[in-house]
């Protein structure tokens, strides 16, 4: 019984050190998309392109009204 006590307890011990802490499971969401930043990216030409033509179309008009009330 002796001999057995000396090769099992070490050897059990040795497997005990051996082991690592668990791992920790990953999440079980997958990850939020982050469309928003790019979303923004690709509207912010658009609106600016817009932005611009509105602004073109208010100065046209605007010449427009002046050279109808320049004319007699």
């Amino acid at each position: 019984m002796r001999a057995f006590t000396r090769l099992i307890v070490p050897a059990a011990l040795a497997c005990c050190a051996a082991c690592s802490p668990p791992v920790d499971p990953p999440d079980e969401r997958p990850p939020e998309p982050q469309v928003g930043a790019v979303h923004d990216a690709i509207l912010a030409p658009i609106d600016a392109a817009r932005a611009v033509g509105n602004t073109l179309q208010e100065a046209a008009d605007r010449r427009s009204d002046e050279a109808e009330a320049a004319a007699p």
